[in-house]
């Protein structure tokens, strides 16, 4: 089973930067382009090191759960990349994310985790530093511009 985790609802589109297409649909690449995409923008001036992990149906600005999953799962993290569940009553559905304050408070848990550690190793020696750094960048990016992340598995 996958786990995507996509931008509750998407910058581009709450600054009015959103580059659509002819289906109306956000054309990532010219956003990009054009200046409109605040995740392009904002981590191009953070100086984090771009750490993107895409599903196969992923834009830059959604990040692979399932892998943020892996690294924080032998850890005892305030929430899942999986999510909380919330459920609308009116129209009957159940979905799955994290609200901007629980991305804001992964995001500083994760941030103390790198703090602490100084570096953050898979069983097999690699080093996942870069890894979390920037996933924690990324949850107070989708905290702060997204209303939070939704996750989609």
């Amino acid at each position: 089973m996958g786990l995507d985790n996509i931008p509750a609802s998407y910058a581009c589109k709450n600054n009015n930067t959103a580059v659509l297409d002819e289906d109306g649909r956000i054309d990532c690449k010219l956003t990009q382009t054009s200046g409109g995409c605040p995740w392009k923008n904002d981590l191009n001036s953070s100086g984090i090191k771009s750490k993107v992990v895409l599903g196969m149906f992923g834009t830059d600005c959604w990040y692979r759960g399932k892998y943020a999953q892996f690294l924080i799962g032998p850890y005892d993290a305030p929430f899942s990349f999986y999510g909380e569940t919330t459920y609308d009553i009116e129209n009957d559905h159940e979905s799955y994310g994290l609200s901007s304050s629980e991305c804001y408070e992964l995001s500083d848990w994760m941030k103390s985790m790198v703090s602490s550690k100084g570096q953050l190793m898979l069983e097999d020696g690699e080093d996942v530093t870069d890894d979390w750094i920037y996933i924690a960048w990324w949850l107070d990016f989708v905290a702060k511009n997204c209303n939070g992340m939704v996750s989609w598995f």
